[in-house]
């Protein structure tokens, strides 16, 4: 992602959300965004500072308060809020949500309407993928709390991320809520037309009605949503998939969930472990395989 698009985005969004902003990390060096808790940039190892959010017209620094640039005037846009509880839109006076009663952050003196400009959407979107990124990377490297944090704040800004919603669910399955990682995994099958959100969504225990439309014979995730939906056992998928790294990564990955459903978890440790042995590091199911065993090492017997 370039990097000017990143900055930009950044000083658009700096006004929404003040606490954010003054929280955010800047390496000094090739100017990537980080999250509050990170201390070193995973490009190039340098020290990170804390962020100047700067005007996107004239790139004069702010407070993060203002409302309008003191260089060149230029208004500092306010972003769209949702309702921490059940996640409806709200007005950035309503401290309580007039639909569940949820108490969420008390709203600026002085708020502007929070009405979501053409601009302001697509520097969200810029903003929140950025964050999808840093949260996919602490995920492969084991940091579930922290890549929870950050799916979790690359929400906010984009409500309409499927790889958010998707990479949110996965941290969730691994850390047992599974009722969340259900959710999350709804949400974006709903922003999404492959096939991946249904098949996770199945080994969160919600069905297999999303497969149906996915299930055509002769492709491969036509295999994959057929197995879910018991018109092929797991010996025929891995038949269909042999001498193919890729479709055997996929393969045991998706028996190893069902497995894990079934509660069956010996099984599940001898496919996840056949899914990592495929070595492709960089497919969403090897990378789940290896958070799992890594949480189970050590155990003879997964209870």
């Amino acid at each position: 992602m370039h990097i000017r698009s990143i900055l930009i985005a950044g000083a658009i969004l700096a006004s929404a959300f003040p606490v954010l902003a003054q929280e955010l990390n800047q390496c000094p060096e090739c100017h990537e965004l980080f999250a509050p808790d990170g201390r070193f940039c995973t490009q190039c190892a340098g020290p990170l500072q804390p962020w100047r959010p700067a005007c996107g017209n004239c790139d004069r620094t702010f407070a993060a308060r203002d409302h309008f640039c003191s260089g060149c005037g230029s208004p500092l846009e306010h972003a769209p809020l949702y309702c921490a509880g059940c996640e409806r839109p709200i007005d950035a006076s309503d401290r309580f949500c007039r639909l569940c009663g949820h108490a969420n952050r008390a709203p600026l003196a002085g708020a502007p309407d929070n009405e979501a400009s053409p601009k302001f959407l697509s520097a969200a979107a810029t903003f929140s993928q950025a964050l999808i990124s840093e949260a996919y990377g602490a995920y492969k490297a084991g940091q579930l709390q922290r890549s929870l944090r950050l799916y979790s704040e690359a929400l906010r800004w984009d409500r309409e991320q499927p790889r958010a919603w998707a990479g949110r669910g996965r941290v969730r399955l691994l850390l047992g809520n599974r009722d969340g990682a259900l959710h999350d995994f709804r949400a974006a099958r709903m922003r999404d037309t492959e096939v991946f959100p249904g098949l996770w969504e199945f080994a969160s225990g919600g069905g297999n009605a999303g497969l149906q439309e996915h299930s055509q014979p002769g492709v491969w995730r036509g295999s994959l949503a057929r197995y879910y939906l018991d018109e092929i056992d797991a010996d025929t998928l891995l038949e269909i998939a042999a001498g193919d790294a890729e479709q055997l990564c996929e393969a045991h990955g998706y028996i190893g969930l069902r497995a894990e459903l079934e509660e069956d978890f010996e099984r599940a440790r001898e496919h996840y472990e056949q899914c990592v042995a495929a070595g492709v590091s960089n497919y969403i199911e090897h990378a789940y395989a290896a958070n799992w065993l890594r949480m189970h090492a050590g155990e003879s017997k997964v209870e």
